[in-house]
């Protein structure tokens, strides 16, 4: 019985920390890749700021196993300066992988591979001209050894049969040093293919004594994609004239080569105000008047910028229409929130609502240090509320999962919204839980194990 105890112990201590594992493959440098990652960014960015596309497990790329990309094998030949190098694959283009992804092949300047044999930085880097424009080709005739260094293989010409190839990823190879492509053509068969080095990186050669057999990385994980240009930041409110007392919010254009880097660059974008006792700006360009004169705004995002001139003469005496927040993509899709004629009228209900909910402690809200508000339910299931829930709305969604803040998608119109304004509780700790259950199961075995002596003390 002691040992049954003991071994359910365990057994469900299993249970409850298998979960608490990593997902997925747990892979050491130098292991197989099950999964390759897509990110966009701009020259100047760092390699944490690239954005991810699309991250792919093989079985989703390979068609062989019902995923979404073609297959096929290409013989590759490389010389490392003084030795031949042949390769046998089955794999997809990058170009397929790209498209798939939704990437801009055309805009694309640089690719960089990364792999799981090289822990820091980029294991190769390619431009776009060089990878994909420029012609790359299999030479069957090619030979090398270092006394000679490469020579044509049946005589004649070096480049006789020469076939061009398309750079792959190959999710299966077989490969051998010191051969010839015509001869290495009747050794191998498909049977021979291993996956050990997947996702291994081949592009062939631009001339057959071009020496670049290091370069045919294996253990590829992640593409970082470079876009040639940059973020382009646009505002129709160049003037802006406001009264003292009034607020403002300024709507920034981002155009980018992708919608979500269009949205990261909105996210990230730096304010500024060269007068700040005339107009003061906050990171989401909500403009606060304070005095008459004038300021100019800016919104930058490393080398873009945009700015708006702000002139502020006299007191507000009505309520006057404000901006909205947004970022419009290049191909017209509009994100974030708010209307033109309500910036004003939704703070004032805002502060309006804010003061009945002090003066009652009946509701309650708050606004975090991220700009979200967090309300209690109470305030939201009042229909005397209903107007400023409303107006929060109009605030920036931001993603906050876990610690009680607002979650607003924004997805649908106006009402739809308003019923989507939803508190979340502070999730149980999952650790916590499986700590308390764990406590309960030893002591469980420890009151078994205290009975178990009283019983043998008691027939001795």
């Amino acid at each position: 019985m002691k040992r049954l105890v003991s071994s359910l112990c365990a057994v469900l201590c299993l249970l409850f920390f298998l979960p608490l594992l990593p997902t997925g493959s747990v892979q050491a440098a130098g292991a197989v890749t099950d999964t390759i990652g897509v990110y966009i960014g701009y020259f100047g960015w760092d390699e944490d700021q690239y954005v991810e596309k699309a991250t792919y497990t093989w079985q989703e790329l390979d068609d062989q196993y019902g995923g979404a990309l073609s297959t096929y094998e290409n013989v590759y030949s490389y010389y490392s300066g003084s030795r031949t190098y042949l390769v046998a694959a089955r794999g997809f283009s990058i170009r397929d992988l790209l498209e798939y992804a939704g990437v801009d092949f055309g805009s694309i300047a640089n690719i960089d591979f990364f792999t799981k044999d090289q822990t820091i930085g980029a294991y190769r880097t390619f431009t776009k001209e060089s990878l994909f424009d420029a012609p790359r080709y299999y030479f069957p005739n090619l030979a090398a050894d270092e006394a000679n260094g490469p020579y044509a293989y049946n005589g004649g010409d070096i480049t006789d049969g020469a076939v061009r190839v398309e750079p792959m990823l190959a999710l299966e190879d077989y490969t051998q040093w010191d051969s010839v492509g015509s001869e290495f053509e009747k050794l191998y068969d498909s049977s021979m293919f291993s996956p050990i080095s997947r996702f291994h990186l081949f592009f062939g050669q631009l001339s057959p004594t071009e020496a670049n057999t290091s370069s045919a990385a294996k253990y590829v994980y992640k593409l970082l994609i470079t876009f040639s240009g940059t973020p382009k930041l646009s505002t129709s409110e160049t003037n802006i004239s406001l009264k003292v007392g009034s607020s403002f919010r300024m709507t920034v254009n981002v155009t980018a080569e992708d919608s979500l880097l269009d949205q990261y660059v909105k996210d990230n974008l730096k304010w500024s105000s060269n007068n700040t006792s005339v107009v003061d700006v906050d990171n989401y360009g909500n403009l606060t008047v304070k005095g008459e004169g004038e300021a100019v705004v800016t919104a930058s995002f490393q080398g873009s910028s945009v700015s708006a001139t702000v002139k502020v003469n006299g007191n507000e005496v009505s309520t006057t229409g404000g901006g909205s927040a947004t970022a419009d993509s290049g191909s017209g899709q509009t994100s974030g929130a708010g209307e033109n004629d309500g910036g004003t009228a939704d703070a004032n209900a805002a502060e309006t609502a804010a003061a009945t909910a002090d003066q009652t402690n009946e509701v309650q809200f708050s606004e975090n240090n991220s700009g979200v508000y967090i309300l209690s339910s109470e305030l939201m299931e009042q229909d005397e509320y209903a107007e400023w829930v409303n107006s929060i709305l109009n605030h920036d969604y931001i993603e906050n999962d876990g610690d009680g803040a607002l979650v607003n998608a924004r997805k649908e119109g106006m009402d739809g919204d308003a019923e989507q304004l939803i508190v979340l509780s502070s999730p149980k700790s999952f650790a916590r839980l499986v700590f308390t259950v764990l406590i309960v199961f030893f002591a469980l075995g420890f009151g078994y194990e205290i009975l178990s002596y009283r019983r043998k003390m008691k027939f001795k």
